[in-house]
């Protein structure tokens, strides 16, 4: 885990292409035994991302929503980096490629629909309560997908680990 962080934090320093392959070849090395640990990582800081804002909805002072809003970007911010290795992990090539801009398309929709139904929502209240309470749902509906996808993933990576010592010897 720690070399993994390593090399990712190197990913800020890379020059060109050839520093670029080196450091994914280096992650995915680093990676290669511990992905169904990456996605739980990833799943509890979601999580974390989800009660911070159930947090900050929940108590009514200002310093409470600070600290609640902070709790929430600690997850969100901890699991983004996690979040971005999916795709690579599982999908080659073009599929690789479609799935990163699938994620980066449905990003920017939701950083546009958002703030319109958290306004939509402060209409209809009165309260930006119930509108940081949905902010919430998308959080916890990718704690419960990583979940999901980590255990159908979990046969499919064992099986390519058992192919690939076979190949080996």
């Amino acid at each position: 885990m720690i070399t993994w962080g390593i090399v990712s934090t190197c990913f800020a320093f890379v020059q060109g292409p050839i520093s670029f392959m080196v450091l994914r070849f280096l992650l995915g090395v680093a990676e290669a035994g511990f992905f169904p640990g990456m996605v739980l990582y990833m799943a509890a800081s979601c999580l974390l991302g989800a009660i911070g804002l159930l947090i900050a909805a929940a108590v009514p002072t200002l310093s409470g929503a600070m600290v609640g809003i902070s709790i929430s970007t600690l997850g969100v911010i901890a699991a983004r980096p996690i979040f971005w290795t999916l795709p690579g992990s599982f999908l080659t090539g073009s599929a690789a490629a479609a799935g990163i801009a699938f994620i980066n398309a449905f990003g920017n929709l939701g950083g546009f629909i958002g703030p319109y139904v958290i306004g939509l929502i402060k209409d209809q209240t009165g309260s930006f309560t119930l509108g940081i309470v949905a902010t919430s749902l998308p959080l916890a509906l990718s704690v419960v997908a990583a979940l999901v996808l980590a255990r159908r993933l979990a046969p499919l990576r064992a099986a390519a680990v058992t192919h690939t010592s076979e190949s080996v010897q």
